[in-house]
């Protein structure tokens, strides 16, 4: 870096600028980045450092063999990725002041054969957690990133489902027995993919709202949903590859008894 610096270029490439470095240097390099950010200067960098790169950069690029999946703000690229493969890069990459479970991104990477013949369905479909039938039809396009839900960060993903889905969305939920109030306007949503932690003391509502959520008990006010339909005004059901996938639940777990699951 230093030798490029000597001849103040306007534009400064950097592939892999803090391989093998310790974390001093890391950082004083980030600084000496920004530095030539402020001189008025544009930077282009590679880096396979996931919390390196928010440290001097105003945007992120994800690619994924030969093509850019999702494009977002630096700063949201380890707490806020819409899109399934860089969820899988971050909890792929291992962070010290980050405790945390380390997953890989599952299966194999697309062959050079599968790349250079050409596709008609999406490149990490193979790979992804929540593909479904329309991701093997028709290669996905951008679609614009919501920060969240509503504002518009300047990003997009490309995924025929708009990024991670949402499983399940809790809005105004609220519920009493007689007087007593349990729950009043709570909201949540989880993400495909995604573990939630319902924690409080006994008798903060956690059981009641898992039975909401579960469908087996009635909220009094609010609305919740399972992959876009409402949990009540049907019975709950159950999707997976057994052929259950059309059972109510009070059927499932009858079922799941016989067979010891």
């Amino acid at each position: 870096m230093v030798m490029a610096l000597i001849t103040d270029p306007g534009i400064l490439v950097l592939d892999e600028p803090v391989a093998s470095v310790d974390a001093i240097t890391k950082s004083y390099l980030a600084e000496v980045i920004n530095e030539q950010v402020d001189a008025g200067k544009a930077v282009l960098m590679a880096t396979h450092d996931l919390s390196f790169a928010p440290l001097c950069s105003d945007r992120c690029e994800v690619l994924y063999f030969e093509s850019i999946l999702e494009s977002l703000p630096s700063h949201e690229l380890l707490d806020a990725p819409r899109h399934p493969y860089t969820r899988a890069l971050v909890r792929s990459f291992p962070m010290m002041e980050r405790v945390k479970d380390l997953a890989g991104v599952r299966g194999v990477p697309p062959s050079t054969l599968s790349r250079s013949s050409g596709r008609s369905s999406c490149i990490f479909r193979p790979r992804c957690t929540q593909s479904i039938g329309v991701c093997s039809q028709k290669e996905p396009g951008q679609v614009s990133r919501r920060a969240d839900g509503t504002r518009w960060d300047g990003g997009y993903v490309v995924c025929r489902r708009g990024g991670i889905v949402t499983m399940i969305s809790v809005k105004d939920i609220s519920k009493s027995y007689k007087d007593l109030r349990v729950l009043s306007e709570v909201s949540l949503t989880l993400d495909e993919g995604e573990i939630l932690a319902l924690v409080g003391e006994t008798g903060s509502g956690k059981t009641t709202l898992a039975y909401l959520i579960a469908g087996t008990i009635k909220p009094d006010g609010g609305e919740i949903t399972f992959r876009e339909r409402g949990v009540f005004g049907y019975r709950p059901e159950r999707v997976c590859k057994n052929g259950w996938d059309r059972l109510p639940v009070s059927k499932i777990l009858d079922q799941s008894q016989v067979h010891g699951v």
